[in-house]
């Protein structure tokens, strides 16, 4: 629990997240009382965050845990994912996408299970998802207005799946329970707090063919927005 409390610290706190938390890289030292303190070792693979990227990490964390899709959409646009078919959010290849991130975001929060149990669920999560990529596969073949969803994964979100993956391997090979998400989220929401108050919520960009009347209102909300921002 220390070690993945840790983890999350350094990411929303100090804005750095370490990229390859292997067994080799935890090391634990007996403390002069007789505690015992895990360290993470070797820092040369690191990626750095800005307060804003913090920011958008812990709404991402909280809208995984919560399945707020819109909220979800908005974090990953603020991380730097870009998306090919965005303009079109009724979009079936959209909306799969959505689904199929938000819940295998979610798994990487869950509660860390022995390696046996987590190599079955793995393996019966395999089996559904062949399934759903088959129906989707299928989909598109019916669908010839289908457009390649996504273009770009920031490196923020890779390093920090890498290293709870790593982590949640270590938990299992240890056959300890540890609360990821209680863990990680009680480092993120002072992070989630901070930012509602500093800023306000952004409008979803204008998707093609939205009306002169549409754009108009849009422009103004905009413009409202940022003299409450100043």
């Amino acid at each position: 629990r220390p070690l993945v409390d840790a983890f999350s610290m350094l990411v929303f706190s100090e804005g750095l997240i370490h990229g390859d938390p292997h067994p080799g890289n935890v090391f634990v030292e007996q403390l002069p009382d007789g505690r015992l303190r895990a360290a993470l070792l070797d820092w040369g693979i690191v990626q750095r965050m800005t307060e804003k990227e913090r920011a958008s990490a812990a709404r991402w964390v909280l809208a995984s845990l919560a399945q707020d899709r819109m909220l979800f959409i908005r974090s990953l646009i603020e991380l730097g994912f870009e998306f090919d078919a965005y303009a079109d959010q009724d979009h079936v290849s959209f909306l799969s996408f959505v689904e199929v991130t938000l819940g295998s975001c979610a798994w990487m929060f869950r509660d860390a299970i022995p390696s046996s149990a987590h190599l079955q669920i793995m393996a019966e999560m395999q089996k559904h998802q062949e399934k759903a990529e088959k129906a989707r596969e299928a989909q598109e073949q019916q669908d010839a207005s289908f457009t390649k969803v996504l273009s770009k994964v920031p490196g923020i979100v890779l390093f920090f799946l890498r290293g709870l993956e790593m982590l949640q391997q270590i938990c299992g090979t240890l056959d300890v329970q540890v609360p990821f998400a209680e863990i990680v989220l009680g480092r993120a929401m002072p992070i989630v707090r901070a930012s509602q108050a500093a800023e306000a919520l952004r409008a979803m960009p204008a998707p093609p063919g939205c009306t002169p009347l549409e754009l108009a209102v849009r422009q103004r909300i905009e413009e409202l927005t940022a003299a409450e921002d100043r």
